[in-house]
């Protein structure tokens, strides 16, 4: 079980605290009060505090600190087995591996990359300072069009936002023919291509059943215009889990009940407005979608969901 008290520093005030809020009662009378707790260390303090109901100030220099708290104090959703999953990895990662990672990944966030080529290029120019590498044979690793390339292509597309070359669908698939297929692997060109079928069937799909019409139709007062394109009433597509927080479900996410048909204000609301308001959004459609999600192996929860939309609860 994850414990904010799981790390251990010189003079953390863990066997203290009892003593601590000894103190601290013994002083102040009221029930509620607010805690503050100053270069926090451990965080044990605050953690105690916060978990009898007590608003906490956290703080501490050491910003890997913070990010303790972050996730351990605040109210966001995180998946604990997850999470103990990527400590148990990182504890048993090299240093020096981490370091070369770290020493790679700022070397291509950094520099001025154009193209795919140039990208290749910064890699294995990164590389070559760490350790001797066969440039050759690296290269030929790389652009073997079998199906090295593609893999390499998509993590250059993702690195720096670069569109994915749209294909055209020359049939659309059914739902039937969409759930057959299973969970997608877009990490080469050939899954990123059947992920844009996919996409492009469902969105028509999900409009169809919609009757072309917004979600909240009845209670947003949506206006539409006509698509020029489609000669219907123009609705937008929007993933109601968002795809990238896709890999938390063990299932698809690329279901017709997981994309919702939105009016472009609506659409535009349920990202942009007043977390108020969206809550409102979101709380609609997690009413109307939640079983089926669910029949679909999608569990997802509505403070996961606020977790994904960054929305405080």
């Amino acid at each position: 079980m994850l414990k904010i008290n799981n790390r251990r520093y010189i003079g953390n005030k863990t066997k203290l605290i009892d003593r601590i809020e000894q103190a601290i009662d013994s002083t102040i009378s009221l029930e509620n009060y607010s805690v503050a707790d100053i270069f926090a260390g451990t965080g044990i303090v605050a953690y105690t505090y916060a978990t009898k109901g007590h608003p906490v100030i956290v703080n501490d220099t050491l910003y890997s600190n913070v990010v303790v708290y972050r996730a351990i104090l605040s109210s966001d959703y995180y998946d604990e087995k997850k999470l103990i999953s990527l400590i148990e990895q990182i504890n048993h990662t090299p240093y020096k591996d981490i370091e070369e990672i770290l020493y790679l990944s700022h070397n291509l966030i950094t520099a001025e990359i154009h193209n795919f080529d140039e990208f290749i290029n910064c890699a294995i120019n990164t590389y070559n300072e760490i350790f001797p590498i066969n440039e050759r044979n690296i290269k030929a690793f790389i652009y073997d069009t079998n199906k090295n390339r593609s893999v390499f292509e998509i993590i250059y597309c993702k690195l720096f936002n670069v569109s994915i070359p749209v294909i055209e669908v020359a049939k659309d698939l059914t739902q039937e023919e969409i759930l057959a297929i299973g969970p997608i692997d877009a990490t080469d060109e050939n899954g990123a291509k059947t992920l844009n079928v996919i996409t492009q069937s469902l969105k028509k799909l999900a409009k169809i059943q919609s009757n072309y019409k917004c979600c909240f139709d009845t209670c947003e007062l949506c206006k539409y215009f006509t698509s020029k394109e489609t000669h219907k009433p123009y609705l937008e597509i929007h993933h109601f889990i968002p795809r990238e927080f896709a890999n938390d479900f063990d299932s698809s996410i690329e279901i017709v009940e997981n994309y919702a048909t939105l009016c472009p204000n609506c659409h535009r609301k349920i990202h942009l407005a007043e977390d108020t308001e969206r809550k409102h959004l979101i709380n609609m459609l997690y009413s109307e979608r939640k079983d089926v999600l669910s029949k679909h192996g999608l569990n997802v929860t509505l403070d996961q969901l606020y977790s994904y939309y960054k929305i405080d609860k």
